[in-house]
């Protein structure tokens, strides 16, 4: 008897090993995206390493090479037309990243701009937003032809377009697979290239467009810059906007297409900006210190909305469904599953709908 259980220990000891070690890695090798209130679809990339959110951006910052593998975040209409912050230049150490970020003796003396991923450009609609641009973990060394160049093109092409369609998600870093040179005591990695990705998330027509360009002085159209989201994903080992559906997301981060992209309207944002009722002094102090949810709300829900329109999301359809403040595609096809609602309260049970998104919504949705 004594001999038979020894044998079945021995047999079934591998065995229960096997089962303990698998179930931990099953669990760390789901490959959910991680949906919440907390992770807008403007920041759902992977980050292999410290994702750090701050107020109007988020980064992953990538320790290796001393910068973040991409910073991303949303500019909306309003955003780029409100400059009511001048430049700050007050460049400074990041102290969200753990690790502790570069600092400004890598960058003197190396011949290199301090260049921003997330620009100030971006940014002159607030006084938090425009001083948390010059953390230096959203800086990366650029050539000073291409920063003050082509790359400035591109960041005012930007807003034009986030002007002309309402709002973009936008991400942007260097690509790491070919590091020209590494510079300071931290010895920061100075990418070959850099790549920017945006996302136009109309509900009735999304389109996606990516650029890849060399950190040396440009001489061609930014067109010629254009290359799918699927390459620079291959470039960078990045998977960008996880929460999409995987349908959508394969469409859309294959496509090449300039159609839906005016190359021709460079520059007006600038005008437009001189002549925004937004940029009055009187709106100073408040404007700059207003929440993002503030903005947001007006830029995407109201411009979508009707005023007095009430959406029914007992009976509405799943473009009408993203319309709402928060409401992505992914969203929009639980709350259609999860149908019929006897009050907006029972929206909480929609896995992705938290209090905040509830109460952003609630005054633009019905159940009868």
């Amino acid at each position: 008897m004594h001999h038979r259980f020894r044998s079945w220990i021995v047999i079934t000891r591998p065995l229960l090993l096997m089962w303990i070690v698998a179930v931990p890695i099953a669990a760390a090798a789901s490959t959910d995206p991680p949906d919440s209130d907390a992770i807008p679809l403007e920041y759902a990339h992977t980050c292999s390493e410290q994702r750090i959110t701050h107020t109007f951006y988020a980064l992953c910052y990538a320790e290796a090479h001393e910068q973040a593998a991409w910073v991303a975040y949303e500019l909306t209409r309003s955003e780029a037309l409100r400059s009511v912050v001048d430049r700050t230049d007050n460049f400074r150490n990041d102290d969200a990243v753990r690790t502790g970020s570069a600092s400004l003796s890598d960058y003197r003396g190396s011949g290199y701009d301090r260049g921003h991923l997330a620009p100030a450009g971006d940014m002159a609609f607030s006084q938090t937003a425009m001083s948390e641009s010059f953390y230096l973990s959203n800086m990366s060394p650029q050539e000073p032809s291409f920063n003050r160049g082509i790359w400035r093109s591109l960041e005012s092409l930007v807003r034009d377009w986030a002007v002309a369609k309402g709002s973009l998600q936008v991400v942007t870093g260097g690509i790491f697979t070919s590091v020209k040179e590494r510079i300071g005591r931290n010895r920061v990695s100075v990418p070959g290239s850099y790549y920017k990705i945006l996302f136009d998330n109309n509900p009735s027509e999304p389109t996606m467009i990516a650029f890849v360009l060399p950190n040396r002085k440009g001489s061609q159209p930014l067109s010629q810059y254009v290359t799918s989201v699927d390459r620079v994903e291959r470039l960078t080992g990045i998977d960008f906007f996880t929460t999409l559906p995987d349908d959508l997301e394969h469409r859309l981060e294959a496509n090449t297409d300039l159609s839906a992209w005016n190359f021709q309207s460079s520059g007006r944002s600038a005008s437009a900006r001189a002549s925004y009722s937004g940029n009055s002094p009187s709106t100073g102090t408040a404007a700059q210190t207003s929440s993002r949810s503030s903005a947001r709300s007006t830029a995407q829900t109201s411009s979508r909305i009707a005023p007095g329109q009430k959406i029914n999301v007992n009976r509405a359809s799943l473009a009408e469904l993203q319309k709402l403040k928060g409401i992505g595609p992914v969203k929009a096809e639980r709350i259609l599953k999860a149908r019929p609602f006897s009050s907006p309260d029972d929206l909480i049970r929609v896995k992705g709908i938290g209090p905040k998104t509830l109460e952003a919504i609630r005054p633009y949705i019905t159940v009868q």
